[in-house]
């Protein structure tokens, strides 16, 4: 039970194999809008991406959004360093948008490191199945 006694929730969407919320992927979907490279975005529409990106910033870090105060069993053994790992990769997120860099190559790196620790094909799939 939490402070309020309400009980815990569960965590949605639960991928068997890495123990992960599959909704997590949400947390990235504007900076994976304003990077994504199969079809040219053009400069104008990149900028008006990668703004609204930042007004949405920071990017939650997987133990920001489901916090074990509301949230059951959301660090466990079987996610344990899979959630470690999307927390690193997020705060390089945040510390990029931050800083207002543009260096496209870089966040598919992290976007692609992002899409491993999911396990996310479709994403995988979206940003090339390669890294730069």
């Amino acid at each position: 039970m939490t402070e309020t006694n309400q009980p815990k929730k569960q965590v949605i969407q639960i991928n068997k194999e890495t123990g992960v919320s599959t909704d997590y992927i949400n947390e990235v979907m504007l900076i994976l809008g304003a990077v994504f490279d199969r079809y040219p975005l053009g400069p104008e529409k990149f900028e008006r991406m990668f703004k609204l990106a930042k007004e949405h910033a920071p990017v939650l870090k997987y133990t920001q959004r489901y916090s074990t105060e509301k949230f059951e069993n959301v660090v466990n053994d079987k996610n344990r360093t899979r959630i470690q790992a999307l927390d690193s990769i997020v705060d390089e997120l945040n510390s990029m948008l931050s800083l207002d860099s543009r260096d496209i190559p870089h966040y598919k790196v992290l976007l692609h490191q992002f899409s491993e620790q999911m396990c996310d094909e479709p994403i995988k799939n979206m940003l090339g199945g390669k890294r730069e």
